[in-house]
This record gives C-alpha cells, sequence and structure tokens, in this order.
C-alpha cells in the first residue's frame, strides 16, 4: 500500500499524471486508469477516468468506459475505491504498460 500513501502527498492523488487501481478479489480482470487531462489541469482541473480489462492472452486492455472528470469528483471516486479495498497495480495498459 505503499504506492497509495505517496499518492496522499500534498500534490494529491494526481501528483503523477496517471494511477491504474484494481481490486485484487476481483473476478474479472477490471481496471480503472486514473489520469489528469494536462489540456485543462492549470485552469479547470480535470482527469479521465477510463476503465478497462485486461486481456487473458496478453494483449493491449480493452477500453469499456472513459469519463472526464473535475479533480474532485475523479478524487472522491479514487478514495471510494481505495475504501473498497482496490490497490495501485502495474499498468495494463496507457504509456506506462509493459508491451
Amino acid at each position: 500500500m505503499g504506492g497509495l500513501r505517496e499518492m496522499l502527498l500534498p500534490q494529491g492523488i494526481f501528483g503523477s499524471s496517471s494511477g491504474i487501481f484494481s481490486h485484487p478479489e476481483s473476478r474479472t480482470s477490471s481496471t480503472y486508469l486514473l489520469q489528469r487531462d494536462e489540456k485543462s489541469w492549470s485552469l479547470d482541473p480535470r482527469v479521465f477516468v477510463d476503465k478497462g480489462r485486461a486481456m487473458p492472452d496478453g494483449s493491449p486492455a480493452l477500453l469499456k468506459t472513459r469519463k472526464h472528470l473535475r479533480r474532485e469528483r475523479a478524487e472522491g471516486m479514487w478514495k471510494d475505491l481505495v475504501r473498497k479495498g482496490w490497490e495501485k497495480v502495474p499498468a495494463v495498459w496507457g504509456v506506462d504498460a509493459e508491451l
């Protein structure tokens, strides 16, 4: 849980540009990618919240939904996921994913 604690530093959870979260007891391989929108960040901070599913054959993850939320709403969603047991995990898609 050290990764999550680092994200709670004064910069907030979006101090780094993104984070991927998954529930360890999930029967599906669903994950959330929370990534700040760099174009809106300085005037009206917004976050892209993508929900996807890792593919069992190792191919790129399947994007299921994408939301564009205000920072405060995304932080509330993130805190709710953490309360429910979701944890930061290695990227399954995006720039940081290992291909």
